[in-house]
């Protein structure tokens, strides 16, 4: 909105500064001090910037701006009101870390975090502390599985602003993920188990539990992983297919059992038979690479090792539906990783072992990502939509509440997410569906914050008040007492001075 031009009546003012609401969003100093059109009112006028706090490449200009125009006064909160960032907590194992940021240099400060479900109930408080100087504050986010999974958002309490709320997604909760097998310890070779590999990746971030297919699918589960050594039987393939169609993601690893059966419907693409050598003595040429991956695609933006190599593959056979199905591909073009839709949920497979005999992707960070970004299939934005734009659901305005988006709002685009950007035509909140959101968040997107302690052109400085509520009901109980006993007191003397002049009379 473009500031008003010339002078303002105070009624006019008033009403212009009682209408202002936060905006969600980093200020832009720069195009407001260009914009500005301020005549030389003399020494005797005095500009006032209310600002909170923040310093930017553009505060000076916009200082020496203002201060062109009279004798300027800059009003910053004082270190107990100063703006705090809360940022999206980072997952460490198992755990979740609760983070937040200042401006460096401040003194000592607590601030307490509440978390809340969708409907706003508060299911958990955790307080964390910044050491004196300090710009960064963190604690571990220690609450039973079934309430994480619960929690929405975070809100730093007394705040009220879109920068100190956190909104969460299905990227911070624990889904239960079911392995179809036997437990590594159960074995006494573990680093042969397919299990092993699997559990080791997942553990941290996923609920997980280890059993044959008809006991897993009487649970509630989220993913299923289907190493080769447990191919499924006729009459679990039913099951599978069932559960799929309800929404179960079902991710399958290939192996000597799938590359010597005939034929496999229970696979998102046809395969030919037999398993293609990539290196070792009966074969030519050297294990394989991994490509790049693409930019739409649930493995978008993951970063490919050099040293991870493929030396055994299941083909697929091709169509024309391989391209558009194939998730990671070899540096020769094979496929790697294909999926497809069935139903509500995903068949997924890997063309290679889930343990270190056909390749050493289980070794590699890069195959704990991947799993995860399955994992993750089962939210639906991630699966269903990761080819789509992401509409604004639910955004947050400038107090930190859900409001529906603003016009203007657009869609953010396949690929695009990582570099979102807050502003008005991408505002910070939810993106995507009723069914499934994805959150982007205000705080982790202004990048560090630096304090503004004054402008050049000879700025004035001064505190911005916080004024606290006093609680009036002690007092007006204490006045209340008192005039009723001054009522009291009244009709006691009245009654006892009538009383006399009675005497008086029959006298």
């Amino acid at each position: 909105q473009q500031p008003p031009r010339g002078l303002l009546r105070p009624a006019d003012a008033r009403a212009l500064v009682g209408a202002m609401r936060p905006k969600p969003w980093a200020t832009d100093r720069a195009a407001l001090a260009q914009s500005l059109d301020i005549a030389p009112y003399g020494s005797d006028a005095t500009l006032v910037w209310v600002s909170d706090g923040l310093d930017d490449p553009a505060a000076s200009a916009l200082g020496n701006r203002l201060a062109d125009a009279g004798s300027l006064l800059l009003l910053l909160p004082d270190g107990e009101a100063g703006p705090i960032a809360l940022l999206p907590p980072s997952v460490q194992g198992s755990e979740l870390v609760l983070r937040a940021q200042r401006p460096q240099g401040d003194a000592p400060r607590r601030i307490a975090v509440q978390a809340s479900d969708e409907q706003g109930r508060a299911l958990a408080r955790m307080e964390l502390e910044f050491a004196a100087g300090a710009a960064q504050a963190q604690t571990p986010f220690s609450v039973p599985n079934e309430l994480r999974n619960r929690v929405a958002r975070l809100d730093i309490e007394r705040q009220g602003g879109a920068g100190s709320a956190v909104l969460l997604d299905e990227r911070y909760r624990r889904r239960p993920v079911g392995i179809v097998g036997t437990a590594p310890s159960e074995t006494g070779t573990p680093l042969l188990n397919e299990v092993y590999y699997l559990d080791r990746a997942l553990a941290p971030f996923a609920a997980i539990s280890i059993g044959d297919i008809p006991t897993l699918l009487q649970e509630t589960l989220a993913v299923l992983l289907l190493p080769d050594g447990a191919a499924p039987a006729a009459a679990d393939r039913e099951a599978l297919e069932q559960w799929m169609e309800a929404g179960g993601v079902l991710v399958r690893f290939a192996g000597p059992q799938m590359a010597n059966a005939s034929d496999d419907p229970l696979t998102p693409v046809r395969l030919r038979a037999g398993e293609r050598a990539l290196g070792g003595v009966i074969a030519w040429g050297e294990p394989a690479t991994l490509a790049e991956f693409g930019e739409l695609g649930p493995f978008a933006g993951l970063a490919v090792p050099q040293d991870v190599r493929i030396s055994q593959q299941v083909l697929a056979e091709p169509d024309a539906e391989l391209s558009e199905r194939t998730w990671a591909r070899l540096s020769d073009g094979t496929p790697l990783v294909t999926g497809q839709r069935r139903g509500e949920g995903w068949l997924v497979l890997f063309h290679s072992s889930a343990n270190t005999t056909w390749n050493n992707l289980p070794l590699s960070g890069l195959f704990v990502e991947m799993l995860q970004r399955l994992v993750a299939l089962s939210r639906g934005v991630a699966g269903g939509g990761f080819e789509q734009a992401l509409r604004p659901y639910r955004v947050l305005g400038g107090f930190g509440r859900l409001v529906d988006p603003p016009v203007g709002a657009r869609a953010i685009a396949p690929g695009q997410a990582a570099s979102f950007a807050p502003g008005p035509a991408t505002p910070p909140g939810l993106y995507g569906e009723e069914s499934a959101q994805q959150a982007f968040n205000l705080g982790d997107r202004v990048g560090a914050l630096a304090a503004l302690t004054g402008v050049s052109g000879g700025a004035s400085m001064g505190l911005i008040e916080a004024r606290s509520e006093i609680n009036l009901v002690p007092y007006v109980l204490v006045a209340a007492m008192i005039l009723l006993l001054a009522d009291l007191f009244i009709a006691v003397a009245g009654g006892w001075r009538v009383g006399v002049e009675r005497d008086g009379g029959h006298d």
